[in-house]
C-alpha cells in the first residue's frame, strides 16, 4: 500500500513539475523558446540606463534558467532509468525526486530575485504595470494549446 501511495505521489509531482517547464516554454515565448528580448522593456516603457540593466538582468537570468531547465531534464531522466535497474529501491527515486524539487526551488526563487531586480528598476506606474504583467501570466493555462475536434 505504501508503494502505491509513494508511485501516487510521484506521478503528482512529475505532472507539476513537467506542466510549469511546459507552461515557460509555450505561454509568451519566441518560436525559439525564448521571450522578445524587448519585450519586457518595451511594456514597461523603460528606456537608457534603466533599460540596459534590465537587458543585462534578463540575459543572466535566461543563462541560468537554462542551465537549471537543462539540469531538470537530466534528473528526470535519471529517475526514469530507475525502471529498468533491480538494484534502485524506492529511496533512490525518492532521493531523485528531492533533488527534481531543490531544482524547481531555485528556478522559482531565482525568477523571483530576477523580478525583484527589475521592479527596484521601475517607476511607481511601471512598478504596477510589471505586477499585472506578473499576474497575468500567472493566469494563464498551464501546458499547451489544446486543439478542438473537428466535427
Amino acid at each position: 500500500m505504501k508503494t502505491l501511495q509513494f508511485y501516487k505521489f510521484l506521478v503528482v509531482v512529475l505532472v507539476l513539475v513537467n506542466a510549469t517547464t511546459l507552461f515557460f516554454l509555450w505561454k509568451g515565448h519566441s518560436p525559439h523558446g525564448r521571450p522578445d528580448r524587448n519585450q519586457l522593456v518595451e511594456h514597461l516603457g523603460l528606456e537608457g540606463n534603466k533599460k540596459e540593466q534590465v537587458l543585462k538582468l534578463q540575459d543572466t537570468h535566461f543563462k541560468l534558467k537554462d542551465a537549471l531547465v537543462n539540469k531538470s531534464r537530466q534528473l528526470h531522466e535519471d529517475m526514469f532509468t530507475v525502471f529498468n535497474d533491480a538494484s534502485k529501491d524506492s529511496l533512490d527515486v525518492q532521493k531523485k525526486i528531492d533533488q527534481i524539487v531543490e531544482n524547481q526551488r531555485e528556478i522559482e526563487l531565482m525568477t523571483f530575485e530576477y523580478f525583484k531586480k527589475v521592479d527596484a528598476l521601475c517607476n511607481k506606474s511601471q512598478k504596477q504595470q510589471l505586477k499585472e504583467l506578473i499576474h497575468q501570466v500567472l493566469r494563464q493555462p498551464v501546458g499547451p494549446p489544446v486543439k478542438k475536434e473537428a466535427r
